[in-house]
């Protein structure tokens, strides 16, 4: 199954040809781990409607622990493709898909950066687990108005307050 990493849908996809190694000499510097070409079906080779619908279940024995389900969950997926050629010169085709399924839930918010010491409410520097973009650096705003945080950051310098 594509799903949504490869453009065109199940249903529209003639051919897919693996280039492994570096491609780059010939697909450009950022085909150095392979190229991966998909041809679609044409429109005035392949008319017609076609239609697919898939169903499936996942998570059996899962953990939910690491945010998996904790009973098994159905995936759906329906596609439609549809062509029609007018003469040799002319065609169309239209192609729809939708797909629904729960891999998993990012629920960990641990602090990954607990390396300072004292007692904080706050902690400038947090980094939670699967809080994506929370890497800021230090608001040196904070520095002005929480004495808890300059003696916990003077704490970690070795620096007497």
């Amino acid at each position: 199954m594509f799903g949504n990493a490869n453009g065109p849908i199940s249903l529209d996809v003639e051919s897919i040809e693996l280039i492994p190694g570096t491609a780059s000499a010939l697909y450009g510097p950022n085909a150095f781990n392979g190229v991966l070409i998909t041809t679609s079906k044409s429109p005035f080779k392949y008319q017609g409607l076609s239609a697919t619908v898939k169903l499936g279940m996942n998570h059996f024995g899962s953990d939910p622990d690491v945010g998996e389900p904790s009973n098994p969950q159905p995936m759906y997926e329906a596609a439609v493709r549809y062509a029609k050629a007018f003469n040799n010169k002319f065609a169309f085709k239209i192609a729809f898909s939708w797909m629904q399924a729960s891999d998993w839930s990012a629920h960990n918010y641990t602090d990954k950066n607990t390396n300072l010491q004292g007692n904080l409410n706050i902690n400038p520097a947090y980094d939670g687990v699967n809080l994506y973009g929370d890497d800021g650096g230090l608001n040196l705003g904070l520095l002005r108005s929480s004495s808890d945080l300059i003696n916990a950051l003077a704490y970690q310098t070795g620096l007497d307050p």
